[in-house]
């Protein structure tokens, strides 16, 4: 039998002899989670190379593992519709690294302010009709028209209505507008009749045909669905007189009354140069009466209605 001493002499040896196996080191993984939405699209680089180790779509979560220690990787998560990407992330890989991609809603971008540019704007109010053709919002995104006669034919000027339901656009100034001068158009109009007032401080000045407000007519459309329903120009909304747009190649003021039969022709305009408004005063077509005048209304003010 061997002396106790020996076999723990013998067992240290051999224990020595044979050393035991090193444990393995962790695993360095990188968690990246989403927030805000279950699904992304997210690329992930090294941050020294650029080399990319994954592009691709995250559900929820995913777990990357196998990086060597001290690696530095950009996690970058890109855009999602309706959401602000996540700033970019840098992160040095140890054992166990997490990092969140936060996407928030987007907020709704404000609308941008209407900068009228037109010498004519105003304001669309279909709930005004008689009887109302629907609701003032209905007209927004809507196309306005409006038709005028020149000395060369007809001239088309287009506007949109906005979500204001202001609209704005530009009529030519070119003078052909001015079909006749002032002059003709009294004479025209005053043929056959007993004139007691007469003044027009500039019978040259020429204007646009006067005294018919379907002659220059606004209209609002659309392609989907089809609408194509007239407008008319009116004083306010308490005063429902209609006005029309007249243009002048000069500034001119003229003053008339005149007995035409049974009826009666009254005129009471200050024009300016380029376009004016003239209102169908009160009486107009009582017992043949005509009364035209100038209006308190600007054309960079006017309001449409059914």
């Amino acid at each position: 039998m061997k002396p106790l001493v020996g076999m723990m002499v013998g067992l240290t040896l051999l224990l020595t002899a044979c050393p035991a196996t090193p444990l393995p080191a962790p695993a360095n993984t990188l968690d990246v989670i989403l927030g805000g939405v279950v699904s992304a699209p997210v690329v992930i680089s090294d941050a020294l190379t650029d080399a990319v180790l994954f592009d691709g779509t995250i559900e929820n979560s995913r777990t990357f593992g196998n990086f060597k220690a001290g690696t530095v990787v950009r996690v970058d998560g890109r855009p999602v519709t309706g959401y602000d990407a996540p700033a970019v992330h840098y992160v040095n890989v140890t054992a166990k690294s997490t990092v969140t991609l936060t996407y928030k809603q987007s907020a709704s971008p404000s609308p941008l302010p209407h900068i009228p540019t037109g010498n004519v704007r105003g304001t669309v109010r279909l709930a005004l009709g008689t009887p109302p053709v629907g609701a003032d919002s209905d007209a927004i995104g809507k196309t306005i028209f409006y038709g005028y006669s020149t000395r060369g034919g007809y001239e088309v000027s287009i506007g949109s209505v906005d979500s204001q339901l202001k609209f704005d656009m530009i009529l030519s100034e070119d003078p052909a507008i001015a079909s006749d001068s002032m002059g003709t158009v009294v004479d025209s109009m005053t043929r056959g009749c007993t004139i007691t007032v007469r003044t027009i401080s500039d019978p040259a000045a020429r204007i646009s045909p006067l005294g018919n407000g379907n002659d220059g007519s606004f209209s609002l459309y659309s392609s989907n669905p089809t609408i194509e329903l007239p407008l008319h120009a009116v004083v306010s909304e308490t005063n429902r007189t209609p006005v029309e747009l007249v243009y002048a190649d000069r500034p001119v003021t003229t003053t008339l009354a005149a007995q035409c039969g049974t009826g009666a022709l009254n005129l009471d305009l200050r024009l300016n140069q380029g376009w004016n408004v003239v209102e169908h005063a009160a009486g107009q077509g009582v017992g043949g009466q005509v009364n035209l005048k100038s209006s308190a209304v600007s054309p960079l003010d006017l309001l449409l209605t059914p």
